[in-house]
């Protein structure tokens, strides 16, 4: 599978009219709740052919234990969290012992996510929120729910607004561009109850990467292990948290939002910061450094831009100018005249990611009113208007 194809689990849309579908669990009862605010993506194709997952090992959960007591021993977690964390990991094992069918094999699939961190030796004491909210939300799911999602599904609890999407093979995943694109859109239109709601929900499912504060990723794909984050996710956060503290003045919006803005000093694999000849490129995936998508990286410039503005925050204008700096000369690469690229490896952006680009270009445009920004989002409009989308463009164009 390419990272072209699974960067459709990256895909964010605007708030439209046409509402998406989430499936909410309410108390074993699934129904389908449409939500404008939430963008309607589908999963790759060749993410949702994952292989089934196999069962839990011993040694997975002799090691996941080991963590916990190393964590405990270290002073790293409380004997409050130690015990807490061991509930959901049992009751995890328990649940997956009487079910059978898909359930059991997803239910297996969350499972050994877990266990593969703590071999790696990726369970952090910061990333333990993420890592064992998601494990028990797949338990209550694959133990109570009365419906299997479809490949691609967003599904939530009833007592939560932290969405996951189902990933065959690997369970239902925290989806950090998805939660954080619904509360950036949930601020912009004036939601903000609901949209300060939500963000204190997403912050305690940060971790840790060096000084950074980051929403990570916990599915494989192409050869990236989790955990991994994006320039690109990280710049819808920082979107969020920005209009979170404009709208409230709570600092404490205002001090995530800083310590989010480090992952962008870091360089790839750790952070998404890739040096180049006139600045800095940030990486859509953290584990692929040199795989440059522009609209990933438009993006996180808007993000740097509303963290400097919103905040006044020096070291965002700092970060802004090297990435802008980068971005100026790249851009006219990714316009072929009639159409947009995707990427760096020559892929040609399909109509969704077209228009994707275009509205990222037209955010940045009304941002910084940089004009190279301005011209390529009306030009890329015209190409809609006049070529319609990819089915029309020159034969043997190889598509995203």
């Amino acid at each position: 599978m390419s990272l072209a194809l699974a960067a459709g689990l990256l895909l964010l849309l605007a708030p439209s009219a046409t509402a998406a579908p989430v499936l909410v669990l309410d108390h074993g009862r699934v129904r389908t709740e449409n939500d404008r605010f939430v963008p309607d993506t589908p999963l790759p194709a060749a993410l949702a052919r994952a292989a089934i997952a196999r069962p839990v090992a011993r040694a997975a959960d002799a090691t996941v234990r080991a963590t916990l007591d190393r964590l405990l021993a270290s002073h790293q977690i409380s004997q409050g969290t130690h015990d807490a964390k061991i509930g959901v990991w049992e009751d995890a094992l328990r649940v997956r012992g009487r079910l059978g069918g898909t359930a059991q094999a997803e239910q297996t699939a969350a499972i050994n996510v877990v266990g593969s961190l703590a071999k790696r030796g990726q369970i952090t004491a910061s990333r333990l929120n993420l890592i064992f909210v998601q494990l028990q939300r797949n338990t209550t799911w694959w133990g109570t729910a009365d419906r299997i999602p479809a490949a691609g599904e967003r599904v939530r609890n009833i007592s939560s607004r932290v969405l996951f999407q189902y990933v065959p093979g690997q369970g239902l995943q925290f989806h950090p561009l998805a939660n954080w694109g619904r509360d950036q859109s949930l601020l912009r239109y004036g939601y903000t109850a609901q949209g300060l709601a939500m963000a204190n929900e997403l912050i305690p499912l940060g971790s840790r990467r060096g000084s950074a504060l980051a929403w990570e990723y916990l599915f494989y794909f192409d050869g990236g292990a989790p955990p991994w984050t994006s320039g690109l996710s990280q710049g819808t956060a920082l979107i969020a948290l920005t209009a979170a503290y404009r709208r409230s003045h709570n600092a404490r919006y205002a001090n995530v939002a800083r310590e989010a803005l480090r992952l962008y000093d870091l360089r790839a694999p750790l952070g998404v910061r890739v040096p180049s000849r006139y600045g800095a490129y940030y990486a859509e995936y953290s584990f692929a450094p040199s795989y440059r998508i522009i609209n990933g990286f438009i993006q996180a410039l808007n993000g740097l831009w509303d963290t400097w503005h919103g905040l006044g925050d020096p070291h965002a204008a700092q970060l802004f100018g090297s990435g802008e700096a980068d971005a100026r000369r790249a851009l006219p690469y990714f316009d072929l005249g009639h159409w947009s690229r995707y990427s760096n490896r020559g892929e040609i952006s399909d109509l969704n990611y077209h228009v994707l680009l275009r509205d990222f270009l037209s955010g940045l445009c009304q941002r910084s009113h940089i004009a190279i920004y301005c011209t390529k989002a009306s030009r890329f409009s015209y190409y809609l208007r006049h070529f319609g989308g990819p089915g029309k463009l020159p034969p043997g164009t190889r598509l995203v």
